[in-house]
């Protein structure tokens, strides 16, 4: 058996394959010291203008399914049937409403400008090389083209990107990755406010988006020191809920987790692997 699993056969029923939701969080995180980013409705008119359940069918065929906040659904952190959580699907005539009340209108060349004439022009980054990152980025680009927003695709080498890149904060606007959570991965250091990495720090913490909120630390903090599992996990809960409204980085998608058996092998059980 495979709980909660996709399964088929494969090479004519030689084997099944499962896939079922892992604990890999693919993302972008937006730098919030881009005062082009820092206004919540901009971020949230982002996610409404990317089509992820176009993506992970035409990427996927569904088999990585979309993300909602920072933690993958299999995390004991998740609330419950979602509860709680605010969620951006497809809408493009909401996207532009979002960055109308923003004070953005279209300018000339189609591309949003807010009240000072600065186009809504976003720099996006992730792994060279990366095949599957840059496809979800043309996708993005085109996606976000649509509702007057211009995405410049910058990719960086591996060590490039995860050493001075995204640690250093220097992506101007967006940065694609994952973070391999675990079922104990909490938001300490990801989303506090002393997680932000910065020279005086030694560039420690991994609160690359910048993100500062009162409500956040407590949640964070309370949950990191928490014994009680129950009173933790409740707190996660509250986190990523809170996450989900203030949307400091952009879910897209868990990757899966894959498992394969022959059809005649009973009782099989696919295990999860935080890796």
């Amino acid at each position: 058996r495979c709980v909660g699993a996709f399964a088929y056969d494969r090479e004519r029923g030689r084997f099944k394959v499962f896939f079922e939701p892992g604990l890999i969080w693919e993302h972008i995180d937006f730098n919030l010291d881009n005062p082009l980013l820092a206004d919540v409705r901009v971020r949230r008119a982002l996610t409404h203008g990317i089509n992820r359940e176009q993506m992970v069918q035409q990427l996927f065929a569904g088999k990585q399914p979309v993300s909602h906040t920072y933690l993958p659904t299999r995390h004991p952190g998740y609330p419950r049937n979602d509860q709680g959580l605010t969620k951006y699907p497809f809408d493009q005539a909401r996207a532009r409403a979002l960055l109308q009340e923003a004070g953005f209108t279209a300018g000339p060349d189609g591309v949003m400008r807010n009240a000072q004439g600065q186009r809504l022009s976003l720099e996006l980054g992730t792994t060279a090389g990366n095949r599957v990152r840059e496809q979800v980025e043309q996708i993005i680009q085109q996606n976000l083209r649509e509702i007057g927003i211009e995405v410049r695709i910058q990719n960086h080498p591996a060590r490039v990107f995860f050493s001075e890149i995204t640690n250093r904060r220097k992506f101007q606007g967006m940065a694609m990755y994952a973070w391999v959570m675990s079922p104990i991965s909490d938001c300490d250091q990801l989303f506090t406010s002393d997680g932000i990495p910065n020279e005086g720090n030694g560039w420690a913490g991994q609160n690359y988006p910048g993100y500062k909120s009162a409500e956040m630390d407590r949640l964070c903090k309370a949950a990191s020191r928490e014994v009680d599992e129950a009173k933790r996990n409740q707190l996660l809960n509250q986190s990523v809920q809170l996450f989900s409204r203030d949307i400091p980085a952009l879910p897209l998608y868990i990757r899966a987790s894959v498992a394969a058996a022959k059809p005649q092998l009973q009782g099989f059980t696919a295990v999860q692997l935080s890796g």
